[in-house]
């Protein structure tokens, strides 16, 4: 079994581990691994196998990324900005809720963009679109897709708004 989690490391990064469990659940000897993922930290990652290796989609708050990982936790293509469907010009966004799937074909990541409300807002009401990105077998993006827009969504802060989350 495998798994992967962001984590703080040092300096306030949080990096992406990639673990490997037996069958009692146990961590397999030598992991977790830390796949280099540059300097960006890793939010939200979430994993699918495609038969020999694992595709990797997260966010580092601002952008979505994704990477293929080998089963020893090398990186073997990215990590790729996923593209931004659907973002005005000079707008940061949000993303968030990834869910990559390999089609046999190559891989489909699905995730949220969420655009402010109001340009340099850091709370309040976003805009949410679900996504859908197509990869082919190598992690090279083949086709973005803006899926549909959603309803709006006030992001969390440390002073409780996350209770404001549909």
């Amino acid at each position: 079994f495998y798994g992967v989690f962001s984590n703080p490391q040092g300096g306030g990064a949080w990096k992406l581990n990639f673990y490997r469990f037996d069958l009692s659940g146990n961590t397999v000897a030598g992991y977790p691994k830390i796949p280099n993922t540059g300097t960006d930290s890793v939010y939200e990652p979430q994993i699918c196998w495609d038969g020999l290796n694992f595709g990797v989609a997260y966010s580092t708050f601002t952008q979505a990324k994704f990477l293929i990982l080998s089963p020893t936790g090398t990186v073997l293509a990215g990590p790729i900005d996923l593209p931004r469907v659907g973002v005005p010009v000079g707008i940061t966004p949000r993303t968030a809720a990834f869910k990559p799937i390999w089609t046999g074909q190559g891989y489909a990541v699905f995730g949220l963009i969420l655009i402010p409300q109001y340009p340099g807002q850091t709370i309040g009401n976003y805009y949410n679109y679900l996504l859908c990105w197509f990869l082919d077998p190598y992690g090279n993006v083949v086709n973005a897709k803006l899926v549909r827009n959603l309803l709006p969504v006030s992001y969390p802060t440390m002073n409780g708004e996350e209770s404001w989350y549909l």
